[in-house]
């Protein structure tokens, strides 16, 4: 389903962002 790869992908966005964060932190 290309709804399901998009939810997927917007997860995946979200942990990068928070990995990001953490790291500058």
């Amino acid at each position: 389903n290309i709804f399901n790869a998009m939810e997927k992908t917007e997860i995946e966005r979200a942990d990068v962002r928070k990995l990001k964060r953490s790291m500058v932190n």
